[in-house]
């Protein structure tokens, strides 16, 4: 519901249209990104913390519970990501 939302939405949705309108897209895919990956590190901290050691497999048993809730779910729904 933010301008960023918005804006994303319509860059994923039509990316020449978007800009057509005046949606900076570039900026917003990149904006994406960055979020996407605060987000991650964020979620690796914690985490970690929880988890106590860090060995190099330690993360695949999440990941492929996620892969597979999107597989089942749909990966162009959030709420049937969720529900997978």
């Amino acid at each position: 519901r933010t301008a960023l939302g918005i804006q994303l939405r319509a860059s994923t949705e039509d990316f020449r249209m978007s800009q057509l309108v005046g949606v900076k897209a570039n900026r917003v895919i990149a904006s994406a990104f960055g979020i996407t990956g605060l987000l991650a590190s964020v979620v690796t901290v914690l985490y970690m913390l929880g988890h106590g050691d860090v060995r190099p497999n330690v993360g695949q048993g999440p990941v492929l519970v996620a892969f597979v809730g999107g597989v089942i779910g749909g990966l162009g729904s959030l709420p049937g990501f969720f529900s997978g």
